[in-house]
């Protein structure tokens, strides 16, 4: 039975109080899962144009925390709603559990909120940073703006509608680095003369975001691949001589496929070191969902990452057409290790949806899951578990042929420039797919064959 923390439901979060998501085009979130801070026009608000203490006591931040002492559901969150109606524990229920488990008192967050008038007195003590799209692999459910592999793949990339920049994809390194550190870029920066985004900017990083580094207590990395971002160290540093390391959190979300061991012996200073790794599937899916990652290096880093002193060890796999039949599989994985996954379901593009699946598919991936809840060991499993299993029963029998062919057109073109083909891979699927009618094809849309 979940804690008490978990069963609020008043629509209060606390990361309004104390979190930003910073997105690597300069724009700003409530956290990971909201829509972005805007104007009272809509427009976005962005790095380039506002401080941060500027985005964070505007009218838009202010509003938000409002609602929230007023038990409003403010729309910037629909995503836990649509995760909490399900029955499921969302990221606000998390955090309000975190900060409750801490000693934190949301009644008393609430009144100074109201004698603030809903703003804050100091800066986020929390940040995430999405500092790029600098990555080593072109995973099949990511984007060119989370990684620089897939910006140079012009197949990948006609799927996103834009084309192959061959300037661009000729200056990336080994792990698809640009080194143009001075790429042009229309920004506040730019004009104080640097020309820098500001996730290479160390001015703006160090002397400005992370200045008062004795109020960060948690910060998490993620990109791209936080472990080939060339200004993961200069942070690390800068907070472990400048702040308070022993009271930082200091988050990662990597793919798992490299260990510096430079960087994690630095990282010992820390209170914390959370490690976030994205699994989607085990062996042969974990090598094509993740290309061209391989399973047995990620196991091997898997390991590693578990021996470190004073780490909290995640797996993030998301659920997606993929491996929603296979879910269950990653889950007990995590229950075997004690491994707490954390996970969301895949919102975009939508072909890849799980419930783009046809209806027998989806009904044996959802009685797959139930029976993982049925034996989970750990309830919150469990609970993951169900939430998904809902979100496919709830389709009935629907078949969406349009979505259908637009995933066998994507999954053919990508497979052209693998090593792995989803019929190998996923023969179950085609055959669950065949008995309702829709008979997996080979035709091409963006790819030579």
């Amino acid at each position: 039975m979940p804690s008490a923390e978990f069963l609020m439901q008043d629509n209060f979060c606390v990361l309004p109080w104390q979190h930003l998501t910073l997105q690597d085009d300069g724009t700003t979130q409530l956290c990971c899962q909201s829509t972005q801070v805007e104007d009272i026009d809509g427009k976005p608000l962005s790095l380039y144009e506002q401080s941060i203490a500027e985005i964070w006591n505007g009218g838009f931040m202010r509003a938000i925390r409002a609602a929230m002492v007023q038990g409003v559901r403010v729309r910037s969150c629909t995503k836990c709603w649509e995760v909490e109606d399900r029955g499921g524990i969302s990221r606000r229920l998390e955090m309000n559990g975190a900060f409750a488990r801490a000693g934190g008192l949301i009644a008393q967050l609430k009144a100074e909120a109201v004698r603030e008038e809903f703003a804050c007195p100091s800066l986020p003590v929390d940040y995430q940073l999405n500092m790029g799209n600098a990555c080593n692999l072109k995973c099949r459910t990511c984007s060119s703006g989370s990684s620089s592999k897939i910006a140079a793949d012009p197949v990948h990339l006609r799927w996103e509608g834009k084309t192959l920049n061959m300037a661009a994809a000729a200056r990336q390194d080994a792990y698809g680095i640009d080194d143009n550190d001075a790429a042009p870029c229309v920004t506040r920066a730019n004009r104080l003369g640097r020309g820098l985004p500001w996730y290479k900017d160390a001015d703006f990083l160090l002397g400005e975001l992370l200045a008062d580094a004795q109020r960060i207590r948690a910060l998490q990395i993620i990109g791209g691949e936080p472990l080939v971002i060339r200004m993961l160290g200069p942070i690390v540093e800068h907070l472990a001589s400048m702040g308070r390391p022993e009271l930082v959190t200091m988050g990662l979300t990597t793919n798992g496929t490299r260990f510096d061991s430079a960087l994690m012996a630095r990282l010992e200073r820390f209170g914390l070191i959370s490690i976030s790794v994205s699994i989607d599937g085990l062996g042969p899916m974990f090598d094509y969902i993740r290309y061209p990652g391989k399973w047995s290096e990620v196991l091997a880093n898997l390991e590693r990452y578990a021996a470190l002193p004073k780490v909290m060890l995640s797996i993030v796999p998301t659920f997606h057409i993929y491996n929603a039949l296979h879910f269950a599989d990653v889950l007990r994985f995590c229950e075997a290790r004690n491994i707490r996954p954390i996970s969301n379901p895949l919102w975009t593009p939508h072909q890849l949806r799980a419930e783009v699946l046809p209806p027998r598919a989806r009904r044996e991936a959802a009685q797959r899951l139930r029976a993982f809840s049925a034996s989970a060991r750990v309830p919150l499993n469990g609970m993951l578990a169900n939430t998904f299993a809902q979100q496919l029963e709830d389709q009935g029998d629907a078949i969406d042929h349009a979505a259908l062919e637009e995933f066998m057109l994507y999954t053919n073109d990508l497979d052209q420039g693998r090593s792995l083909r989803f019929r190998d891979v996923c023969p179950e699927v085609i055959e669950l797919m065949a008995a309702d009618g829709v008979i997996w094809n080979e035709a091409l849309r963006h790819a030579a064959a």
